[in-house]
């Protein structure tokens, strides 16, 4: 549900879900349609409804707008869009190791072994899942 605000903060700078938000989540992430459609019919878990009936995600947008500049990118490449979530993700668990390499202030040793930690964390399975877990690690 992370493509749906994606598409949302793209396409009008909020965090508020409408329907051609989702037929444009359809377009862009094809591999992904049924999901978003029964995420959008039956107001998946992350999904709620306003009194004044608008729809937005249970989560802030941060992770999604991190998205939006390899989404397009890949647009422009003609590469499928839902590539833009593993390459967010893996950028910024680079970004978080260089970080760490860079601006560390310990012995090189200290900053190997903390290297080698982050490397080796069981977050794993998650740098290919289309969500903020690996983002949120990072």
């Amino acid at each position: 549900d992370y493509m749906l605000s994606t598409v949302a903060l793209q396409n009008h700078f909020t965090l508020e879900i409408k329907e051609e938000d989702v037929a444009r989540a359809i377009v862009d992430f094809p591999e992904y349609s049924a999901h978003l459609q029964h995420s959008w019919d039956k107001r998946s878990f992350a999904l709620f409804n306003t009194s004044d009936g608008k729809v937005y995600p249970n989560y802030f947008g941060t992770y999604s707008a991190a998205c939006i500049p390899a989404k397009v990118a890949l647009h422009l490449m003609g590469a499928s869009q839902s590539r833009a979530f593993p390459l967010t993700n893996i950028a910024s668990w680079i970004a978080a190791l260089l970080v760490a390499f860079f601006f560390l202030k310990r012995s090189r040793r200290a900053v190997l072994i903390t290297l080698l930690l982050l490397m080796c964390v069981p977050v794993f399975p998650y740098y290919f899942w289309p969500a903020a877990d690996m983002f949120l690690y990072a």
